[in-house]
């Protein structure tokens, strides 16, 4: 009875916070345009109103006039800038590295600043979006910014972002990711961080990250995404990857050959009229040998100096090696070449969340944020046959793609959605397959399957982001 009478006046007590029965705490519930966050957090602390007025604010404007539009006409990065030139440009107190690109910029991102922690110098790291909790964005030498830093943070551009707010003609706003990026960079400023690297969102062009100045521009891939924001072509989308090229750039790294990308940065650079140096990474490295298992990936680097360095070994499953060697050539173009030894140690050690994480060994269970079918193709191909594979693809992406190819590898696949409301899935209108069942739920179907998973049985688990997500809070995982 007391515990009812408590929750009941909590509600009084903090209007707006949820009463979470699971987490046996309250819950700030901030949804937002096509977002939704969610932070489990202490309510009878200063630093938990301080977080609450944080994320009000960092919405606001976003939440009022945020429209789904094209991104040249949808969003303004100037304000950005002009937050940045309020706070005393404080991005310009670091090296910065800008990383773009369809597929592997988050694990790049991670991989860069990993391999420049070993020059014994801070490194700011700057990712999105998070996975579990919005802090993971914000972190120094991979320690996560802690509540009360992002409180003080936000203190200090609160009054700069007032003033902006105030100005804006609807239907205008400031980016939520502009401002989670100033924030970085001025959190990195007061820890004193030598190297500043930062993941874009989803373009660049119109992206409120480039307004970070950079001397590093790195684009790993280009794909079809985002079409209805960054256009339909692959052309387009180079053409917005291209615009993380800015005029202080005085590097750029091409994780691919590809001529769409390689004509769209040349245009760029022509447009600006400046000459960096331009590295193509299979131009510097190959990656040889690739042998993906239970235990990891190995593979060789084949450098294009002579350099050969056999069988290292990455715990993830999948296509990070090539990511890996992306940031292997940024970090060498950015300071000397690397050792072996270094490398091989570091390599050892590296994961990103969801991609080609193994989650068990016996059953074995994998899980991987590929929502594209030639993406599944490889996993399944290098793996072998799958005794289960549960997909999240929701509406917008190729779900009928994804299931013709795991039913080439798998012995029975089961179609679910995830705890995002924003995505959708219609599962009533796909055509039916053999072998494939739909659980809606989410948690219904990872208890499922999870739970009938045998000795010796691989189950694949592979979605979005939101997907990832939901994998983690089922078994219980952080992000730390």
């Amino acid at each position: 009875m007391v515990p009812c009478v408590a929750r009941l006046l909590a509600v009084f007590l903090y209007p707006g916070r949820m009463w979470s029965p699971v987490q046996g705490r309250f819950s700030s519930d901030w949804r937002y345009g096509t977002m939704h966050l969610k932070m489990w957090r202490d309510p009878t602390t200063m630093v938990q109103d301080d977080l609450d007025r944080a994320f009000e604010k960092i919405y606001r404007s976003f939440n009022r006039y945020g429209r789904q539009l094209t991104d040249d006409r949808e969003r303004h990065p100037e304000y950005t800038a002009r937050l940045l030139t309020a706070v005393d440009r404080p991005d310009l107190a670091a090296r910065n590295v800008l990383v773009t690109g369809s597929k592997g910029k988050g694990s790049t991102a991670h991989f860069i600043a990993q391999l420049l922690g070993a020059f014994d110098a801070p490194v700011g790291l700057f990712t999105s979006p998070h996975l579990l909790d919005s802090l993971e964005r914000i972190r120094v030498d991979g320690a996560m910014i802690s509540e009360q830093e992002f409180a003080t943070t936000f203190s200090a551009i609160e009054p700069s972002l007032d003033t902006i707010w105030q100005e804006l003609s609807p239907p205008s706003y400031i980016g939520p990711v502009g401002i989670f990026a100033a924030m970085a960079a001025w959190h990195f400023r007061q820890r004193q961080v030598h190297w500043g690297i930062y993941e874009t969102g989803r373009g660049a062009l119109f992206d409120d990250v480039t307004q970070i100045n950079h001397e590093a521009a790195v684009i790993t891939e280009v794909l079809a995404e985002h079409v209805r924001e960054l256009g339909p072509t692959l052309e387009s989308i180079a053409w917005h990857k291209a615009g993380s090229i800015t005029p202080h750039t005085r590097t750029v790294v091409l994780g691919t050959r590809r001529p769409v990308l390689i004509n769209a940065v040349q245009d760029r650079l022509a447009q600006l009229g400046i000459a960096p140096m331009v590295w193509v990474v299979p131009d510097h490295v190959q990656v040889a040998d690739i042998h993906m298992g239970v235990n990891g990936t190995t593979f060789d680097l084949a450098f294009a100096d002579g350099r050969r360095w056999n069988e290292l070994r990455i715990p993830a499953v999948g296509a990070l090696v090539q990511n890996l060697a992306t940031a292997i050539t940024v970090v060498e173009s950015l300071t000397h070449a690397l050792s072996e030894p270094l490398v091989r140690e570091i390599a050892a050690t590296l994961s990103w969340p969801g991609r080609g994480q193994v989650l068990s060994a016996d059953p074995f269970v994998l899980l991987d944020a590929g929502v594209r079918p030639e993406s599944v193709a490889d996993l399944l191909t290098n793996l072998g046959p799958f005794d289960q594979v549960v997909l999240s693809i929701p509406d917008g992406k190729d779900r009928l793609g994804m299931v013709e190819v795991a039913l080439v590898h798998a012995r029975q696949i089961v179609l679910t959605g995830c705890s995002n409301k924003r995505l959708a899935y219609h599962f009533e209108n796909d055509p039916a397959f053999p072998r494939t069942r739909v659980i809606p739920d989410v948690q219904t179907a990872l208890s499922e399957v999870l739970s009938a998973a045998q000795t010796g049985e691989r189950v694949l688990l592979c979605g979005t982001i939101s997907f990832i997500a939901d994998v983690y809070r089922h078994y219980g995982l952080t992000v730390g």
